[in-house]
């Protein structure tokens, strides 16, 4: 049994820190589930920012399309032969023009170096011919440097796998160059040098900002262009919050403009309130889980304890049970045989014998009783009959009734019941089994002082019984159990005692279903008091009740007490 009983506790062990093990790598797997989402947003964006940058350069690109579908060669021939270029390469140029982004476009020839101020060409839309000028920004002279370094560079790459016409370079956000290429003997014809408009050319980029993420507030995202040179933000969807560079989690560059960059902050707090909510919730409901599941757990297991308790009172009392019932079946056997025999034949003799019989099967009786009343219960087959009853009256009735047997066990009995007690809906047997059983007890556990003292009372709406003695008294920890069917105190007069764990367990029983309540006050070696609580069914308004049972005030008034001595 003890090894049984081990291998419980080992198992209950075992599964709680399972629980608690899945628990944690539950708990785990939520919060890595959240950061998981998180980053995967995070990811997202960056790939907006991603996105912003390719489609720029697609559309940069766009205008220039059509110049892989000249003949540049033709061009330039065309060119050399009247000075001027065909209208089929000015209409390319004016598209180009057409979008707003550039401002100016100048052609440098091949051999002319414009950065020493030699006369260049300058396209112009009104005349829409490309006309000489001596007087043009710097950045001409840069943004050709630009384009014959591109070219330089894919010559060095090996130019059969860019057989293009042309080659397009950037200077940052200032100028973007085409070199025009003679594909057959891979050489330079000239160099288109398109000036941005700075301008327009931000109010071209903040609007695929506004489009990918949209305000702060939607998004939760800041995102700015920032023109890192110069340390100037050039365009945000977020103009209420202030540029930091710490501010900034993540940054893109632009392809094409090698000064510019995008630049994001999450807003983590705001962006992870909906994963935090989620995960929230997800905490929640495992843990209502786990708690039902070891409540569950906990609840089997006690259970189990309960009932392995429960079989060993059983076992116990069907021994003690059989034990008890054989003794007044010997002593009334004997003593009928006695008699049958004829071997009794005086007088007092014969009454001795009888007087045996009639106690032995009194005795019997109440033990078959109590086993009546114990399977009726658990049948569901207690019947009551309840009606209007006055308790203080029923009360005064049992005392009579038991006083020749108190008096013989050598007992006190005091009784205080208030007068005009009101009416209870009560069955009287069942009241008489709980004074009976209760009276029992006291005289059982009573064993150097024998008083009992009966109290009926009326307080907040019910009537109260009360039954006091100055016997052992049961211990707080045992109290909670007593009403347990088969439970019965560990103490050294409990172990003498004959008895069976049923008595307070009827009484319970009969009380709830009289619709009443039991509670108990009781010091270990001061004695015990049961309270019994049924409600009033008919208030006599001219009722004296007693504040409380067993109160100083109760106790004191002489003219309600009476004593009998035994």
């Amino acid at each position: 049994m003890k090894n049984y009983r081990s291998a419980r506790w080992i198992l209950l062990i075992l599964g709680l820190i399972a629980i608690i093990a899945l628990t944690g790598l539950n708990v785990y797997t939520l919060y890595n589930l959240r950061d998981t989402r998180l980053e995967a947003d995070h990811e997202r964006r960056n790939r907006q920012l991603k996105d912003i940058s390719i489609k720029l350069t697609q559309e940069l690109n766009k205008p220039f399309f059509g110049l892989d579908k000249l003949n540049l060669i033709s061009i330039d021939s065309y060119f050399k032969r009247t000075g001027e270029f065909p209208t089929v390469f000015k209409e390319e140029v004016l598209e180009v023009l057409n979008s707003e982004l550039f401002t100016d476009v100048y052609y440098t020839p091949y051999e002319v170096n414009p950065c020493e101020s030699e006369p260049i060409l300058r396209y112009d839309s009104e005349a829409n011919a490309f006309m000489e000028v001596i007087s043009y920004p710097k950045l001409v002279c840069d943004g050709t440097g630009v384009a014959r370094t591109r070219v330089n560079t894919i010559f060095i790459n090996n130019f059969d796998d860019a057989p293009h016409n042309n080659v397009i370079g950037y200077d940052t956000h200032r100028t973007l160059n085409i070199a025009l290429m003679n594909t057959i003997d891979r050489s330079t014809i000239g160099y288109l040098t398109f000036v941005f408009s700075k301008e327009n050319l931000v109010n071209f980029i903040k609007p695929s900002i506004i489009d990918e993420f949209g305000n702060e507030d939607d998004s939760k995202v800041a995102v700015w262009l920032h023109d890192w040179v110069h340390d100037e933000v050039l365009a945000t969807n977020a103009p209420n919050l202030p540029f930091s560079v710490d501010l900034v989690d993540y940054r893109e560059n632009l392809n094409n403009f090698p000064d510019w960059n995008l630049k994001i902050r999450y807003n983590t707090i705001e962006s992870g309130a909906t994963y935090t909510t989620n995960l929230i919730k997800d905490l929640l409901v495992l843990s209502a889980a786990v708690f039902m599941l070891i409540g569950a757990l906990l609840f089997m297991f006690r259970t189990a304890q309960k009932e392995r308790k429960l079989a060993i009172r059983q076992a116990d009392f069907i021994a003690n049970v059989t034990h008890e019932l054989k003794t007044p079946l010997a002593v009334m056997q004997a003593a009928g045989e006695n008699i049958a025999d004829g071997r009794v034949t005086e007088q007092n003799r014969l009454q001795k014998y009888g007087d045996h019989i009639y106690h032995e099967s009194i005795r019997l009786r109440k033990m078959i009783e109590k086993l009546l009343d114990v399977a009726k219960v658990d049948a569901g087959r207690a019947l009551i009959k309840p009606a209007p009853h006055n308790l203080g009256e029923l009360t005064a009735s049992f005392i009579e009734h038991q006083l020749p047997y108190l008096s013989d066990k050598g007992f006190t009995v005091t009784e205080a019941i208030a007068k005009n007690v009101p009416v209870s809906m009560i069955d009287p047997d069942s009241f008489e089994t709980i004074l009976s059983n209760l009276t029992e007890n006291a005289v059982k556990y009573s064993a150097e002082t024998k008083h009992i003292h009966y109290e009926v009372a009326v307080q907040n709406g019910n009537v109260i019984c009360s039954i006091t003695d100055k016997g052992v008294g049961i211990p707080s920890k045992e109290q909670r159990f007593i009403f347990d069917k088969f439970y019965r105190v560990e103490d050294p007069l409990t172990a003498t005692t004959k008895g069976h764990g049923l008595g307070l367990s009827i009484i319970k029983n009969h009380v709830n279903l009289n619709n009443g309540s039991i509670t108990l006050e009781s010091n270990p070696g001061s004695g015990t008091t049961f309270s019994v609580s049924f409600p009033i069914f008919i208030d006599n308004s001219v009722s004296q009740a007693v504040p409380n049972p067993g109160s100083p005030e109760n106790k004191q008034s002489n003219k309600n007490n009476i004593e009998y001595v035994g």
